[in-house]
């Protein structure tokens, strides 16, 4: 691809805003209102609701799990390995 296409792909995606995108086993999650978001279809991809002190997804962004399945989000939330734009 050329630079300018690059850019332009750059700008629209990034590695979860700077945020979240990190593995967090069930083991070492927290109850809590944050929603924990996933790949899958069910619930939206919310799997949890943790309270662990972890980095915000940014809200209203659309996020594309390992399956091409995009969904957009009007909340706050801390995903796991999940790309956004």
């Amino acid at each position: 691809m050329n630079e300018e296409i690059d850019k332009a792909l750059e700008d629209y995606f990034s590695k979860n805003g700077g945020a979240g995108g990190k593995r967090l086993k069930s083991a070492d999650r927290i109850p809590g209102e944050l929603p924990f978001v996933t790949a899958g279809e069910a619930d939206e991809g919310i799997s949890d609701f943790i309270g662990n002190d972890v980095a915000l997804f940014s809200e209203n962004t659309t996020t594309i799990d390992m399956f091409g399945s995009a969904k957009y989000r009007n909340y706050h939330a801390n995903v796991s390995t999940i790309k956004n734009m």
